[in-house]
């Protein structure tokens, strides 16, 4: 039996220790995946926030200044646009205009000149002489007759060659001869005047019963007509014919007139603008006069004109489409004589000016959009470069490399923010500088804290197995106890067994007080392990205290940079105002200023994430001063279990020693114990009581061993924590280079 509960202890005393280093490997595996998933949630974020940065640099502040730029660029080609539209619209409008209001005087000028030829016509109409000739009223008296017509000859003549509008003049009727101012018909009398009123010419002019008939050719009187070779015919631009009459308002024949064809080819060449416009005056009957007295037909035949004298506008101008050109057509009416006065102006002529002004214009916007974009190139160069330079710094800096600084020696915004940026390195390199420092005392601590918690473990351990030994040979000395009463009766028979015996629990009496005055040294050794312990706790809290106090030095120069952003945000903000009050032309300086107050916002974002850092670092030197606070009051209750364990051995020792002297009594008065039943009864009886005690004894102190080895597991696990605490301080540590 007692080999069993031997065996029992050492199962369980397997088992918590096996239990402790499952605990510990556990705990371990947990930090090793924290560990990890952190590594990767920063690398992650680091990832993350590079990308974002590389695609806000691809939208810089160098391409946004030249966007910036572009936009008056954009004015500036706008408005050379519209100014060159708006030029050539006026122009154009201009050209019609005046155009079309000479064109229209032309017209009323051929208009008076075709009237003036219609009164010269109506005085000859009242010609006594005239009326009296042709009336036959000097029929009687030849003389008179021949007398009339010359004079009537020589008035005719002499009005037509004085006149500056009639070229010719055509007069034939029933009776007399007819009169042409540079010839004769081939015909005369009833004959002339039959034949004129077989065609279309001579039956308009006698429907119209004296009113006057404009057309382009008279056909019947170029017939007829006989040159005077001492005679020149003046060439005519258009012919007026009508009936006249004589006494008694009776219808006696029929007049002719020219209007002079250089009058209109003047007119119409002093219309001409261009080479290759073209001016004519067009008859009822279609028939063109140009001003070069080239007879071919140019505008006649085409359809605009046609919709144009079909249509009920006296004057009018539009664009057509002239031999594949475009061009532009006029044209006017004269109400009286049906005549058209029209015009066509290629358009290519119209805008010609208007193209040297387009040329003009488009080399002024070029020059303007080369200096607009060198400017920008420029000033988006040079602002890029100071701010590339900050950023480089920035960069390094930011993935750990504190050995950079910004060179650069501008007096403006940028030099300041390089200083700034400067001093923040520098003083996140002091404060690097010393972390390193405390981290390396807490290193240190830590391994003596782990060394000190393994020896102790080992220890606890020792002292469990030998108080476990000790309760189990007091069970056994229990056992035994209970046999010697069983056996009280035959105790006089076995005398000699008794001595063995008594022999025997002599040596088990003193293997325990050995094994006792061993427990005794181990607690001792125990209870100055702790007290290292406790001191080295302390040691810990004081650094983690001093750590945290250069945490607490970290987060006012956090406040000091971000000040600085604060009022380089306030620069910022200024230069905007200032860029606002100079209008367009601080639209690049109030990107700038928008890109210094971004930047000001990122070291803000930077502080803020170094402050959280060191948040993060101010919470894990709290939780490990309450971890190292909770070793403390473990190493405290391991102190009083070991002094309570210390009051167990020595009441052990104790009833040890009076075992001893028991046994003494017994062997010395053996030869005596037949007389003496009753005192070994007695005996026999206290050394049973005594086992019970320290049976119970021992048992509270294998149950004080068992919660000093889980103290110990606790203290280890403690420090394993504080060991993975100072790794993860050491990595974020390691990540700058100072």
């Amino acid at each position: 039996m007692m080999e069993k509960k031997r065996n029992e202890g050492e199962i369980k005393a397997k088992r918590l220790k096996k239990q402790a280093q499952s605990k510990r490997e556990e705990n371990k595996d947990k930090l090793y995946k924290r560990n990890k998933e952190l590594k990767q949630t920063k690398g992650t974020r680091q990832d993350r926030y590079s990308k974002q940065r590389e695609k806000k640099r691809i939208f810089g502040i160098r391409l946004r200044l030249v966007l910036a730029f572009m936009v008056p660029i954009a004015f500036i080609i706008f408005l050379g646009v519209t100014s060159y539209n708006k030029t050539s619209d006026a122009m154009l409008k201009s050209y019609e205009e005046s155009t079309f209001q000479s064109l229209k005087t032309t017209t009323n000028y051929f208009e008076l000149a075709m009237e003036t030829v219609e009164l010269r016509l109506n005085q000859l109409k009242g010609y006594e002489n005239l009326k009296n000739y042709y009336s036959g009223t000097y029929k009687n008296d030849p003389v008179t007759d021949m007398t009339t017509y010359k004079n009537l000859q020589v008035y005719i003549e002499t009005t037509t060659y004085s006149d500056n509008v009639l070229a010719n003049f055509y007069l034939f009727s029933k009776r007399g001869n007819n009169l042409c101012t540079t010839g004769s018909m081939d015909l005369s009398g009833r004959e002339l005047m039959d034949a004129y009123l077989d065609t279309e010419e001579g039956k308009r002019d006698e429907s119209e019963r004296g009113a006057y008939s404009w057309s382009g050719k008279h056909q019947f009187v170029d017939e007829h007509f006989v040159q005077d070779k001492s005679k020149v015919t003046i060439p005519y631009a258009f012919s007026v014919s009508s009936a006249f009459f004589g006494n008694g308002f009776k219808q006696i024949g029929y007049m002719v007139a020219d209007i002079r064809l250089d009058l209109f080819q003047k007119k119409l060449s002093e219309l001409e603008i261009s080479e290759d416009s073209i001016f004519v005056a067009i008859s009822k009957d279609g028939y063109e006069v140009h001003c070069d007295g080239d007879e071919d037909v140019l505008v006649a035949d085409k359809s605009f004109y046609t919709d144009a004298i079909e249509g009920p506008e006296l004057s009018g101008t539009s664009y057509v489409d002239y031999n594949g050109e475009k061009h532009l057509f006029l044209y006017s009416k004269a109400t009286k004589s049906g005549i058209t006065v029209c015009g066509l102006v290629p358009y290519s002529y119209l805008i010609s000016q208007a193209n040297a002004i387009k040329t003009s214009t488009v080399i002024l916007v070029l020059i303007a959009v080369a200096c607009a974009m060198l400017i920008a190139v420029i000033m988006s160069t040079d602002m890029g470069n100071a701010i590339n330079k900050i950023i480089v710094v920035l960069k390094k800096a930011s993935e750990g490399d504190l050995t950079v600084s910004v060179n650069c020696h501008r007096k403006d915004e940028f030099g300041m923010l390089s200083d700034s940026a400067n001093v923040m390195i520098s003083n996140v390199k002091d404060l690097i500088d010393k972390a390193q420092k405390v981290k390396d005392t807490i290193s240190s601590s830590t391994d003596e804290v782990s060394d000190s918690t393994k020896q102790l473990l080992i220890a606890t351990q020792n002292i469990s197995t030998s108080i476990e030994e000790i309760r189990q040979g007091i069970v056994q000395q229990a056992e035994d106890s209970e046999k010697c009463l069983r056996q009280s009766d035959e105790l006089t028979s076995r005398v000699n067994q008794v001595s063995d015996n008594v022999t025997t629990i002599e040596k088990l009496t003193g293997d325990s007080k050995a094994v006792v005055q061993q427990g005794l040294v181990s607690i001792g050794i125990l209870r100055d392990k702790s007290e290292e312990t406790t001191k080295i706790t302390k040691n810990i809290i004081g650094e983690i205290e001093s750590l945290e106090t250069e945490s607490e030095s970290i987060g006012k120069i956090i406040g000091v940079i971000n000040d600085i952003a604060e009022q380089t945000n306030l620069l910022s903000l200024n230069a905007s105002i200032e860029a606002a009050r100079a209008g367009d032309a601080g639209r690049g300086f109030a990107v700038v200023a928008d890109e210094i107050r971004k930047l000001a916002e990122q070291s803000v974002r930077a502080s803020g994430e170094i402050a959280t850092i060191i948040s993060s670092i101010q919470g894990k030197t709290k939780l490990t001063v309450t971890t190292v606070q909770k070793s403390e009051n473990i190493v405290k209750s391991q102190g009083n279990a070991l002094l309570d364990t210390i009051d167990l051995f020595q009441k052990i020792d104790a009833s040890v020693g009076m075992i001893a002297k028991e046994l003494i009594e017994i062997t010395s008065g053996i030869s005596s114990i037949k007389i003496a039943e009753n005192t070994t009864l007695n005996a026999i009886e206290s050394i049973s009581a005594v086992s019970e005690e320290t049976a119970a004894s021992s048992e509270e102190v294998d149950n004080a061993a068992n919660r000093q080895v889980e103290t110990v597991s606790k203290l280890s696990e403690a420090t394993l924590h504080l060991e993975s605490d100072a790794k993860e301080l050491n990595e974020a540590l390691n990540q700058f280079r100072i």
